[in-house]
């Protein structure tokens, strides 16, 4: 069933994936093998979006997320809905999951459902959803994932061909300065601390990390994309949303 394999599958440090309208076209037509892809491919950017954007505890996001797929996806079927002219199915899915969320808040308000974390604010701004509006936060996290997965690919193939260095020189001179503001260490002092013969040798390195990333970037994204001209559209937004947020 559909809700055993959101509840029960093993969280994958997975992007929220870009849309193959295929595979939502089957589920929306009640393809039982369909959904249970199309939702194990969504799962982990949803909880992380409820995590991360709606401050919800780990236990909490995952019961809401369960709530949401069985009255909403299994009972309501919104998946049928969604339309490939009227946008992302990521923002569909994120924008029906905010909605939800809401309405929750509501019920517990009313005294109806006891049932989300007692210091959530319901009024909070983030809850609000304008009716056209994408789901910045969402997509955020989205990015997030897709950057994760392909950094954890490519530092594994890494070590994996006994290059370690060379993806400590990457984190040290690329990964970091990014996303904690570090300055990175001058190629001399990478040199003598990770045991290269020269400088030039710690830069060749850093090209060797690049392209490895750059590759496993592209095969996080082609998981989820109809061909390489939409992976590198998708490659391109990705990294679109995080500089508009600021957070690149």
């Amino acid at each position: 069933m559909a809700t055993a394999t959101m509840r029960s599958q093993q969280e994958k440090p997975v992007g929220m994936p870009a849309t193959q309208w295929t595979l939502v076209h089957l589920a929306g037509a009640g393809d039982e093998e369909a959904l249970n892809k199309l939702l194990s491919r969504y799962r982990p950017a949803l909880v992380a979006h409820l995590i991360r954007g709606k401050r919800l505890k780990r236990e909490r996001a995952e019961d809401l997320l369960h709530d949401f797929v069985c009255d909403k996806i299994l009972r309501k079927q919104i998946v049928s809905r969604a339309r490939q002219h009227k946008g992302k199915f990521r923002t569909f899915l994120l924008t029906a999951l905010d909605r939800y969320l809401i309405s929750e808040f509501r019920k517990r308000q009313a005294g109806k459902r006891r049932h989300l974390d007692a210091d959530v604010d319901p009024n909070d701004s983030r809850l609000n959803v304008p009716a056209s509006a994408p789901v910045l936060a969402g997509d955020v996290e989205w990015a997030w994932l897709v950057i994760e997965r392909a950094l954890k690919v490519a530092k594994e193939e890494c070590e994996a061909k006994g290059q370690a260095p060379f993806w400590i020189v990457f984190e040290d001179r690329v990964v970091n300065p990014v996303l904690q503001g570090c300055k990175p260490s001058p190629y001399e002092d990478l040199a003598k601390r990770l045991a290269f013969h020269s400088p030039v040798e710690v830069s060749n390195a850093l090209v060797t990390a690049k392209r490895r990333f750059t590759r496993a970037l592209l095969s996080v994204v082609s998981e989820y994309v109809e061909d390489q001209q939409e992976a590198g559209k998708e490659i391109h937004a990705l990294c679109d949303i995080l500089v508009k947020a600021g957070a690149w």
